[in-house]
C-alpha cells in the first residue's frame, strides 16, 4: 500500500448520543428536533457551500 504525499497527521472520528422519544406507535425511537438541527446545519454551511445536488 502506498503512502498519500499529502496525507493528513491524524485522523479524529466522534459520535455523539443523546436520549430519543418513542413516536406515536411506540415501536421506534426519534429525534423530535431533527429537522430543526438540519434546517440549521443548512444554514451555517450555506455560504461555504451555496449549491446542493440530490
Amino acid at each position: 500500500m502506498s503512502k498519500l504525499s499529502n496525507a493528513p497527521l491524524q485522523e479524529v472520528i466522534f459520535e455523539v448520543r443523546w436520549p430519543l422519544q418513542p413516536d406515536e406507535s411506540g415501536r421506534q425511537l426519534m429525534d423530535r428536533e431533527y429537522e430543526m438541527a438540519l434546517g440549521k446545519f443548512q444554514a451555517a454551511l450555506k455560504t461555504d457551500f451555496p449549491y446542493r445536488t440530490e
